[in-house]
């Protein structure tokens, strides 16, 4: 059998948490941890620190470890990073960006565009997360690319707390104001408008920042 890793119980822990297996303010224990796992406290306890580290859990010296509670002000700060890592990707992108690329783009806001208007909204966000990743993607910034990646953890975690999915937090923003949003962003990248690809980027964030917070946070009080 595999020796079990301080990686291996960080992964485990950090998705049990992303899908709302522990409550926020919950105590973890550190000896049902070394038992579920097989292991010995040693790596629970790295595998913890590293939890700390990104946010999901706050130690407490000499109290123990929780679960963090996550506020408005929070999911707020995320999105303006998202937003400004966004429009990063998209104003990098006009520089790489051709005819074919940006009809590629074409197709594939179309293709969300079908998706919602026959009611598929599972598809429509996977089709939704495709064009953004295209932008990302040919931008050329590893970096952002990597950091855009790893926030798609704590959006999952800010929906699950709500106990809602994605799907439902897409279709609660209007149909036309994400559709007018994506050809705003493909028009500029066509017309190699940098400054404005990276506005309509990052505007387009920041009207899902709005929408969220009205859904989840309001609605559902985190």
């Amino acid at each position: 059998m595999a020796k079990v890793t301080a990686q291996n119980i960080y992964e485990s822990m950090k998705k049990d948490i992303i899908h709302n297996e522990y409550k926020a303010h919950q105590r973890i224990s550190e000896d049902a941890l070394a038992l579920r796992f097989g292991t010995s406290r040693t790596p629970v306890r790295e595998a913890l620190r590293m939890l700390e580290h990104d946010g999901f859990v706050i130690c407490v010296k000499n109290v123990g470890t929780f679960i963090r509670q996550i506020s408005a002000a929070e999911i707020g700060d995320f999105f303006d990073v998202r937003g400004v890592l966004e429009g990063l990707c998209a104003k990098l992108c006009v520089k790489n960006a051709d005819a074919e690329f940006t009809g590629d783009l074409r197709i594939t806001a179309k293709n969300v565009v079908d998706a919602h208007l026959s009611h598929d909204l599972e598809s429509a966000n996977e089709l939704d997360t495709l064009f953004h990743g295209k932008i990302n993607d040919r931008s050329g910034n590893e970096f952002a690319k990597k950091c855009l990646s790893s926030m798609s953890d704590r959006l999952m975690w800010f929906l699950n707390i709500s106990n809602i999915s994605r799907i439902d937090y897409l279709g609660s923003i209007p149909f036309e104001n994400m559709v007018n949003s994506h050809m705003t962003i493909i028009s500029a990248i066509e017309n190699g408008d940098e400054l404005k690809a990276e506005a309509a980027a990052k505007a387009h964030v920041d009207e899902a920042k709005r929408f969220f917070i009205d859904f989840c946070y309001n609605k559902f009080m985190l």
